[in-house]
Formats: structure tokens, sequence, C-alpha cells
């Protein structure tokens, strides 16, 4: 009996020592939260940001790779993400094309967020910042995310037109 108290107590201990999971990413928010903000609205990429990112860690790719990279976001910096509650994302890059459509996943800790489009493989980025203003999310160059993804609002004054915004800057009578 004396044997079974004390395998009790040991297992009580144990249990009670290990880290719950808090389903919150380092914002402090619960991934119901971050879904709520995600799903809000549409984003766009803030591409000074995301090249600042990419030129700190130029030292550690390939020159080749720094170039392709950045022209590629170059390229979506008139882009628009739209993130849906049944974890679908839709990139437009607003030139013609149809829009790119991929998934999205927080990670069950809520610490970080996974994105996959059909041409690349999932890559989870590490949450650093999430609120309605700005979704910072970090490199990870192990998983083979390169540079951070920091997405800001698509607003008014963006300059941004997107397929479903009536283009009211020409208002001359013909």
């Amino acid at each position: 009996m004396r044997k079974l108290l004390i395998l009790f107590v040991f297992a009580a201990i144990t249990l009670s020592s290990c880290k719950q999971a808090t389903n919150q990413n380092p914002a402090g928010l619960t991934i119901e939260e971050m879904t709520d903000i995600l799903t809000s609205q549409k984003w766009r990429y803030d591409v000074d940001q995301v090249q600042k990112g990419l030129d700190e860690v130029k030292s550690k790719i390939p020159p080749g790779q720094y170039e392709i990279v950045s022209k590629a976001i170059q390229r979506v910096q008139f882009g628009t993400f739209e993130f849906t509650k049944d974890n679908t994302i839709w990139l437009d890059l607003a030139n013609g094309s149809s829009p790119s459509q991929g998934t999205w996943v927080f990670s069950p800790e809520g610490d970080y967020l996974v994105i996959t489009f059909s041409t690349t493989k999932a890559v989870p980025h590490p949450i650093e910042k999430f609120s309605k203003d700005e979704i910072y999310l970090g490199a990870n160059l192990e998983a083979g995310a390169i540079y951070p993804k920091v997405f800001i609002p698509l607003s008014e004054g963006s300059g941004i037109i997107t397929r479903d915004t009536v283009d009211t800057t020409n208002t001359s009578e013909q």
C-alpha cells in the first residue's frame, strides 16, 4: 500500500510539472482570436519590411537565391492575400492571372502559421507579432522560409486595386 501511495504521489508530481499547452501565440492570443483577425480582412505584404528581412539574411543564402527571392517579393508587392475560415488562402497578384489557392493552419500551440501553395512545401512561419494592424511571421531558414512574411491590411490609399474594387481614379466624362 505504501508503494502504491509513493507511486501515486510521484505520478501526480510528474504530471503537474508538465507544461500545459496554452493554445496561445507569443502575442497572447488564442487560435480563435488569431483566426478572427486573419480572416476579417484582405492583407498585403509590407514590401519594405519583407525586403529588409531578406536583406538581413543575404549573407546566409547563395547570391542567386537572393536575387530570385528578391524579384519574387517585388512581383507580390501589389498582390493581395485573403485568408478564409475554411483554411484557404487566396493570393491575387492583380496581373490578370487567376488567383493562386493555398491552405493555411495554425500549429496546435498557436506559435506558428503554416502556409502552403501547390508549388511549395508546407513551411511553418514563427508568429512574432499578430494584430489587426500587422501580422509578422519570422523567417525559418531551416524549414525553407528564408525571409519574414509581413502582412498589413489592404486599405484605401494603398494604391492596390483588387478584382472586387471599382477604380474611381479616372472620373472624367467622355
